[in-house]
């Protein structure tokens, strides 16, 4: 079973499967990007910095403040399940939660066009 669910197509953010699909994997490099970021030099380096700004833009931005968006890049970036983000003390519920993950992929398909 798939860890995530598509938004139906009847939500305001829906997008192609295919599309939430590459959106999903796109925010998952993030780790990476950060890692590679310490050592990475000129044009190769600023590039990184612009993927790496642009998705902590796009979660702040979904999630309407730095505190949601913080626990949105746990989630979307580094795989922590809503349950543990809960167990952090995350100040939302489920379902507010899953429809500000849905917006900030939404808007990130919107970004990497």
């Amino acid at each position: 079973m798939r860890e995530y669910r598509y938004p139906k197509r009847n939500n305001d953010f829906y997008l192609d499967p295919d599309i939430y699909d590459y959106c999903v994997k796109y925010a998952r490099m993030l780790p990476r990007w950060e890692k590679e970021l310490r050592s990475a030099e000129g044009d190769r380096r600023e590039e990184l910095q612009n993927r790496v700004d642009a998705i902590g833009e796009i979660a702040e931005r979904a999630a309407g403040g730095v505190v949601l968006g913080d626990y949105l890049l746990k989630n979307v970036a580094y795989g922590y399940k809503l349950p543990e983000l809960q167990a952090a003390g995350i100040p939302c519920g489920k379902n507010g939660f899953t429809r500000i993950r849905q917006r900030f992929y939404w808007e990130l398909s919107q970004a990497i066009k």
